[in-house]
């Protein structure tokens, strides 16, 4: 039975968490999502809009009034007032985005959620023992454990379903004819290590200035973004340098080039014929400067959201992120940026990059580099499943070595490679 349509324009925890997650769906619904469901609506109208926009999500589509309009019947729609008054009160109970905020009245509907169905069991139980039959006691603690667990939000899974659903992953792999890895294109890396994108791993690539850690880091991104969609968040060069760089070996163009005084068009053919290439790459790229963890959590959520799963996030680098809070010292912004950058991989299901420099202590320091060269190396370390060095003592030298120093999925080593410098890129050591 659906309730009188709102004759005023309600203003409740409840109202104000939906409304959020209808203008803020990137930052909120990930947030909120974890916490609701239908059932924590105590208003039946906001249930039906927490489904309708559960709905758009699912199908990857906007939340917006059409999309949400769609998924309710057109009577119940009506009965809400419409498309005007729905909008109407949406936008009069959303606030600044401020996650304190957000998450304070999410709380309050997750308490009353909680009050109410503890007050439901109590009613259940007060019934049973009012029968006075054998074994009502027992009912009734039945009764109060169910409503206290389920007040209770856990992570626990079965593990005969946890095998069941990865028995069905590795099914559904060998179905659809293609490795759980992607190749770097580099023979030697991907015999010895994988890249995969499925793999919910903080992955971190350091070295020193000139070591080609940005190199790298675009083969890397290359790889994933065959496989799926892949964001580079650029801190340091600007997109299209970056780009550039990647297309340089493609476009037989050598990097630097356009700042060179014989730039003509034959350069610009040149890197037009990439595009060919380009257009099967699912690679986008942000260079907004002041980037915070956060900042970049909500767009690569809102991102997958809209356009289905990630095969990877690069952030170049973790130095130049924006503390969220001024107050923090460094190491404790790095430790802040690597524990979110992890969590952020397991909501997203795929690889997070970021790359960071090395402690200058190891300047002029004739040795391969070792984790705990890593700067604010402790949380980094810590909060990695992967740790690459590109290490190129010499710049001069074309030999060089891609060392692998944290490797969770087996035995850490190092491969040797060459580097290609007019291209910027790594190939086999023949």
């Amino acid at each position: 039975m659906v309730s009188q349509r709102w004759e005023t324009i309600p203003v409740t925890p409840e109202h104000t968490v939906l409304a959020m997650c209808w203008k803020y769906p990137e930052r909120a619904w990930p947030i909120a999502s974890e916490h609701l469901n239908s059932d924590s609506f105590a208003d039946t109208h906001c249930r039906i809009l927490w489904d309708a926009m559960t709905s758009c999500v699912r199908h990857h589509e906007p939340i917006d009034i059409v999309s949400v309009g769609m998924r309710i019947p057109e009577p119940v729609f009506r009965s809400m007032g419409g498309p005007q008054q729905v909008w109407q009160w949406m936008q009069y109970n959303t606030l600044p985005w401020i996650q304190e905020s957000f998450e304070h009245h999410l709380g309050k509907v997750v308490q009353a959620a909680n009050k109410r169905r503890c007050k439901a069991a109590l009613q259940q139980a007060m019934r049973a023992l009012e029968k006075d039959e054998d074994g009502c006691i027992s009912q009734v603690q039945s009764i109060v454990a169910d409503a206290t667990m389920e007040s209770i939000k856990t992570g626990l899974v079965p593990y005969q379903k946890i095998v069941a659903e990865t028995a069905a992953r590795l099914e559904d792999m060998a179905k659809a004819g293609r490795p759980p890895a992607i190749p770097l294109g580099i023979r030697s890396f991907d015999e010895r290590f994988a890249l995969v994108p499925t793999e919910p791993d903080l992955v971190i690539i350091a070295g020193r200035p000139g070591w080609g850690k940005s190199a790298l880091k675009q083969q890397i991104a290359e790889a994933h973004a065959k496989d799926g969609p892949t964001l580079m968040f650029e801190l340091e060069m600007g997109a299209q340098q970056s780009c550039l760089r990647m297309e340089a070996e493609r476009a037989r163009l050598a990097v630097g080039f356009e700042r060179k005084q014989d730039v003509s068009l034959v350069h610009a053919k040149k890197l037009a014929r990439s595009v060919g290439f380009a257009e099967t790459l699912q690679l986008w790229m942000d260079d907004t400067p002041n980037q915070t963890i956060e900042s970049v959590t909500a767009a690569a959520l809102a991102h997958q959201m809209k356009h289905g799963k990630l095969s990877g996030v690069f952030v170049d680098y973790i130095g130049l992120m924006r503390q969220t809070d001024r107050r923090w010292d460094r190491r404790r912004h790095i430790g802040h940026v690597s524990r979110n950058a992890k969590l952020l991989a397991k909501k997203l299901g795929c690889p997070v990059y970021l790359l960071s420099q090395m402690n200058r202590g190891i300047e002029g320091v004739e040795r391969p580099p070792r984790l705990s060269d890593l700067r604010e190396s402790g949380d980094l370390e810590q909060d990695a499943d992967t740790v690459i060095f590109p290490y190129r003592p010499n710049p001069d030298d074309q030999e060089c070595q891609i060392i692998v120093s944290k490797y969770r999925h087996g035995p850490p080593g190092s491969v040797k490679v060459v580097w290609v410098g007019h291209f910027t890129r790594f190939k086999d050591a023949i």
